[in-house]
């Protein structure tokens, strides 16, 4: 089933609200800025910060690595893994060593501390698949 699911649209007995927050990159390699907007997962205009803070990502898709604590602040979190090898680890990428070193992205969403998660519904393989889709995320 490849049918797009839209803002409100039913999906069994669920509506499905699919959130469009604010995207912000956080990143010290500009390698990987270049690659995101290369891929059309960002736009060239996307904010980048070196570090995150609380203030700075609240509510907000985040791309990029960021501690849990702040990852709850956050709408959601989507890391591009990168397998660098230990020799290069430190260095500044070109966006040619992304593409090389680039893993498959994972989206997150962290809600809070254990016992204090609020109910959210569980999504359906079809469901995240449409969310990685309307986010432009291959997989």
């Amino acid at each position: 089933m490849n049918t797009k699911i839209e803002e409100g649209e039913e999906f069994g007995s669920t509506p499905v609200i699919i959130p469009d927050p604010e995207k912000i990159v956080v990143t010290r390699h500009p390698g990987l800025v270049e690659f995101l907007v290369s891929h059309g997962v960002v736009g060239a205009d996307v904010p980048v910060i070196e570090h995150a803070t609380a203030d700075k990502i609240r509510g907000k898709h985040v791309f990029g690595v960021l501690p849990l604590h702040l990852a709850r602040e956050a709408a959601c979190v989507t890391e591009i893994p990168l397998n660098i090898p230990l020799e290069m680890r430190g260095q500044e990428l070109t966006v040619e060593q992304v593409r090389q070193f680039a893993g498959e992205p994972w989206t997150y969403a962290v809600h809070g501390e254990v016992g204090v998660v609020p109910p959210t519904p569980t999504l359906t393989l079809e469901q995240a698949k449409n969310l990685l889709r309307y986010y432009s995320i291959s997989l």
